[in-house]
């Protein structure tokens, strides 16, 4: 199911930060992977999503970034959370279960854990 730009905005940053947090660092390719597998490819980001995204959370001081050399293969830029980030999701962690228990009187018969 493709989502509608709105509520991607919300949930893209969130859902990256957090799948950053149980990483602890991670490269573009690998958070996509990640992120769609733990997801049930619920969440699938193209490059054309994540980057930006990325690119916005280190702008703001949330996640940092460093090129690592790979004997044999391409550079990589791993990126991973800073304190002001784990901060940043702390709230936002407790604020998406908020939002989705009141969203979840909304939807009839669908619980959420």
């Amino acid at each position: 199911m493709k989502f509608s730009r709105e509520i991607m905005k919300g949930a893209t940053p969130f859902v990256i930060m957090r799948c950053l947090h149980e990483l602890k660092q991670a490269y573009g390719y690998q958070l996509m992977k990640t992120i769609r597998e733990q997801s049930d490819e619920i969440f699938d980001f193209p490059d054309s999503t994540l980057y930006p995204v990325l690119y916005r959370l280190e702008a703001k001081g949330y996640i940092e970034s460093e090129v690592k050399e790979i004997k044999g293969k391409k550079p990589r830029r791993y990126y991973w959370l800073t304190k002001k980030g784990l901060e940043h999701l702390g709230v936002r962690e407790k604020e998406m279960h908020h939002y989705i228990k009141g969203l979840q009187r909304f939807l009839p018969g669908q619980t959420f854990a």
